[in-house]
C-alpha cells in the first residue's frame, strides 16, 4: 500500500482564496457542462442508427466524461484549500 506525501505549505490568503473560487467555478461549471452534455447526448440516441446522431452521441458522451473530470479536479482544489484543524484547540 502507498501513502501520498502531502506537502503541507503555507500559502498566502490571497492566493489561497483565488484558488478556492477557482476551484469551486470548476465544479460548478463542470457539473453545470455535465449535465447539459448528457442530455444532449441522450436526445440524440433514437437516432443512433445513422452516423451524424452517432457521431453527436459520442462527441457529447465524450464531452460529458470530461466534464466529470472537470468537477472531480476542482473538488480536488477545493479541498486541497481546506484549512488544517488546530489540534491546540477544544470544541
Amino acid at each position: 500500500q502507498q501513502r501520498v506525501q502531502v506537502r503541507r505549505e503555507r500559502v498566502e490568503p490571497q492566493r489561497a482564496v483565488f484558488l478556492l473560487l477557482i476551484g469551486k467555478a470548476s465544479a460548478f461549471v463542470g457539473a453545470l457542462c455535465t449535465g447539459v452534455y448528457a442530455g444532449f447526448a441522450l436526445s440524440f440516441l433514437r437516432g443512433v442508427s445513422a452516423s451524424g446522431p452517432r457521431n453527436r452521441v459520442i462527441m457529447a458522451g465524450l464531452a460529458a466524461v470530461i466534464s466529470v473530470l472537470v468537477v472531480t479536479a476542482g473538488l480536488l482544489l477545493e479541498r486541497a484549500c481546506r484549512i488544517p484543524e488546530d489540534p491546540d484547540e477544544t470544541a
